[in-house]
């Protein structure tokens, strides 16, 4: 217990020297991390008019490169840059997934994004994972849910003008639309062009995960069908020719679906015949399918349009069923409505 001596003092600042060189080791290089942040980079502008299988597919191996990357102790700060990554690519990778309707994975995979974002700790990123995942809830889930993740997403948000401020906030006014709460709908609609026309000065690259004119006019024409305000819905051919991603024909589904549920059965098939011919037959995935479908449940069958749409339906179940995008089930309707054509 006498005084230290001046090798106790070297072996502490020995000891100091290698924790410094191991905080500071990495396998990963900056040209690595470059070069990776320009692969997302690619992914979101393709993922745009690429059909989901094929997306999928690369996501997958860009994901497994990254896994292993990841699974070697990195200096934080290249961590939190493979952390952004991974919740990209997973991202994309829940959003195909629930384009080709499988919900059970595209849960999970919205739950791992959730991990990774939580896990770099950027606000605005954690909201952009949240507020994406109300698109598989208002499509798939509780409606009730999509509302609360909306509000969560916002509150991470903040204030400022950004992509998921303005995904959120569009999302809640259209579940609340479809909610029957047209004045809360009607607020948080408001709220999502008061919020993008601050976003004038932000990038608009034609990205997955950015809000642009055509993601605002997206949400803003499917609120205002659940509205029922039906004279500001004639904007679907706003559209540009040949925008190859499905959410021209979803627009229409949505009117077709609130047709529907007010009664007007054989408009509502028409429109949802008209809906799939609009999409090219690899974006024909199941949740176009599954929707349209649906509409043939309380429609007379011997309607003009009701018959169309099963022929139509039957151009594309089969091809789905057989390339495995239908669960079971699915499949065995399919089966039917070609038959019933």
């Amino acid at each position: 217990m006498g005084t230290p001596s001046g090798r106790f003092f070297a072996e502490v600042e020995g000891l100091r020297h290698d924790l410094d060189r191991t905080l500071a080791t990495g396998t990963v290089s900056e040209d690595q991390l470059d070069r990776l942040d320009e692969q997302v980079l690619r992914y979101r502008r393709e993922y745009m008019t690429t059909p989901p299988t094929p997306m999928l597919c690369r996501v997958m191996l860009e994901i497994s490169d990254v896994r292993r990357l990841s699974g070697v102790r990195q200096p934080s700060s290249v961590q939190r840059r493979l952390l952004t990554a991974t919740t990209m690519l997973t991202l994309l990778a829940a959003d195909a997934l629930m384009k080709l309707g499988d919900t059970r994975q595209a849960h999970a995979w919205y739950g791992t994004a959730r991990a990774a974002s939580d896990d770099v700790g950027d606000l605005r990123l954690r909201a952009l994972v949240r507020a994406q995942q109300t698109m598989l809830l208002y499509y798939y889930g509780d409606l009730n849910e999509t509302v609360r993740l909306a509000r969560e997403a916002r509150m991470l948000a903040g204030s400022a003008p950004s992509s998921p401020a303005a995904l959120a906030a569009a999302a809640e006014a259209r579940a609340l639309a479809r909610m029957g709460d047209g004045k809360a709908a009607r607020i948080a609609l408001a709220e999502a062009e008061q919020i993008f026309a601050r976003m004038r000065g932000i990038s608009q690259d034609d990205l997955a995960f950015v809000f642009t004119e055509k993601r605002m006019k997206f949400y803003r024409t499917g609120t205002l069908i659940e509205l029922g305000d039906a004279q500001q819905v004639q904007g679907i051919d706003g559209f540009p020719p040949g925008f190859q991603t499905i959410d021209p024909a979803l627009i229409l589904l949505d009117q077709a679906s609130h047709l529907a549920r007010h009664g007007d059965h054989e408009e509502a098939c028409r429109i949802a015949a008209d809906a799939l011919r609009q999409v090219p037959a690899e974006h024909r995935t199941s949740i176009v399918v599954t929707r349209a479908r649906a509409l043939l449940a309380d429609a007379d069958p011997a309607l003009p349009a009701v018959r169309r749409l099963r022929r139509v339906l039957s151009e594309s179940s089969p091809t789905l069923a057989l390339s495995g995008l239908f669960p079971v089930a699915d499949a065995h309707v399919a089966a039917e409505t070609a038959e019933n054509a």
